[in-house]
């Protein structure tokens, strides 16, 4: 975190925060739906308030990083079942990618890999799902997810471009076949991937709003 600090790379708002983002909001949730509704219950009973659990960026950046290792899994799992419609072979690889040394080392850092995983298996998903049945509210969805995963780990911004050259090919396929009059129809999925491409990135790197200053951040990040 210190060396982190140094380089410039916390608080830097080139910084790709997809992972904050999905902490904060994992934080709200155990905030709203475990912490509050426990201490209730507490006080119904007559029972003094317990001791608020340590809410540490660090201590809770490391448990949030395990848990949403394990909630990885479903999408890991959906994926197998979509691929091989059998149950064996996608607990399978659920369970290989649960045993997987790299996801168990980073799971326990508060590091972005985690997250971006996370973001990639669901949005793998969400693109098996719309190739079943190509409507632009799965094609939507999925590159949504695919604009967050690029914004939480750059690295995986190459991905987002395949994706955009995946709906391009298969609206050029389906617009051959389509009658003339319905042609254009066929293509409309590219802009809503790419408007939802950006709306994902977006969410996860709000400060890229203002281009300019997050140019020259990136520059220096």
């Amino acid at each position: 975190m210190e060396a982190m600090r140094e380089r410039g790379e916390i608080g830097n708002p080139a910084y790709p925060g997809g992972y904050f983002v999905l902490a904060e909001a994992g934080r709200r949730v155990w905030d709203h739906a475990a912490y509050r509704p426990w201490q209730s219950l507490r006080k119904r009973r007559g029972l003094r308030e317990g001791p608020r659990p340590s809410l540490d960026t660090l201590v809770f950046g490391r448990h949030f990083n395990v848990w949403l290792s394990v909630v990885t899994l479903v999408p890991v799992f959906l994926v197998g079942l979509r691929a091989s419609r059998s149950l064996a072979p996608a607990a399978a690889a659920a369970l290989l990618f649960a045993c997987a040394p790299r996801l168990i080392e980073h799971a326990r850092y508060l590091e972005t890999d985690t997250a971006a995983v996370a973001a990639l298996a669901l949005a793998l998903w969400l693109w098996v799902r719309w190739r079943e049945r190509e409507t632009e509210a799965r094609c939507a969805l999925a590159s949504l997810a695919t604009g967050f995963a690029a914004g939480t780990k750059y690295t995986a911004a190459p991905l987002a471009i395949c994706a955009l050259l995946w709906v391009m090919a298969r609206g050029i396929v389906r617009a051959r076949s389509a009658e003339p009059g319905r042609r254009w129809r066929e293509i409309i999925p590219l802009p809503v991937a790419v408007a939802a491409l950006m709306a994902g990135f977006l969410c996860a790197v709000p400060a890229a709003l203002d281009f300019d200053r997050y140019l020259e951040s990136f520059r220096v990040y």
